[in-house]
């Protein structure tokens, strides 16, 4: 890895997916090279994610992240308790509505009833997929516990869904949480630039599918409180 970057002597600009070429390459990229002008050169390949800035500090750059991050929001939506129960576990659909997740296989169902899944993570430069454990209590939770891998040191996702408001049955107040720890710097820093994105985008994409699924939402979308934020 810093032998990579130890080519790159000024600061450069350059999409994740470049820097994920860049580290699978056995021998380093100079950017006077053409491969090295395309990373000058390159957007990135994310929709709604800013470019990676990278340069000469780009170790001490990242270690203002942790490996450790945690999130947690709620918030009063227009569809109800059971509407996004069903979507949250509906977990082997994962992959045609939740940003970045190429994979969503159900592999079995234990006695007790939780899931066992394989999930699939496509954000360069993680490109990797794992196995979780999913709890279904109906409607009122879904968790999802990663099993050990070699992409986390662990990985909690956690839906509630409560009532929402009195007599209007096609509200819940919902709380998402999720927290993880990267094994590796280089993801723990990627994660960091990107936290509150993707946490947003999480929560959003589980919205539309309701959209999509349900129709409008019966109460106007509300702003979420943020009652834990940490990277």
């Amino acid at each position: 890895f810093s032998r990579s970057f130890s080519q790159i002597n000024h600061w450069e600009f350059c999409s994740a997916a470049t820097v994920n070429s860049i580290l699978c390459r056995p021998h380093s990229v100079r950017m006077s090279s053409p491969a090295g002008s395309a990373a000058r050169l390159c957007a990135s390949s994310i929709k709604g994610i800013p470019n990676l800035f990278f340069g000469r500090n780009f170790l001490t750059f990242g270690t203002q992240y942790n490996k450790a991050m945690a999130y947690k929001e709620q918030r009063l939506l227009g569809y109800s308790q059971q509407q996004m129960f069903n979507i949250a576990a509906d977990v082997g659909r994962y992959a045609e509505f939740v940003p970045w997740c190429n994979e969503s296989v159900v592999l079995r169902k234990t006695p007790s009833g939780a899931l066992i899944v394989r999930l699939g993570v496509g954000f360069p430069p993680l490109n990797e997929s794992y196995q979780s454990t999913v709890t279904l209590e109906n409607p009122g939770l879904v968790k999802s516990i990663a099993q050990q891998g070699n992409i986390f040191e662990y990985l909690i996702n956690e839906w509630k869904f409560f009532p929402g408001l009195t007599g209007v049955p096609n509200t819940c107040t919902v709380e998402f949480s999720v927290n993880f720890e990267f094994k590796s710097v280089l993801y723990a820093t990627v994660a960091g630039l990107f936290f509150d994105q993707v946490v947003a985008m999480m929560v959003t994409s589980f919205l539309d599918r309701a959209r999509i699924l349900h129709g409008p939402p019966a109460i106007p979308t509300q702003k979420p409180q943020i009652l834990v934020s940490k990277k």
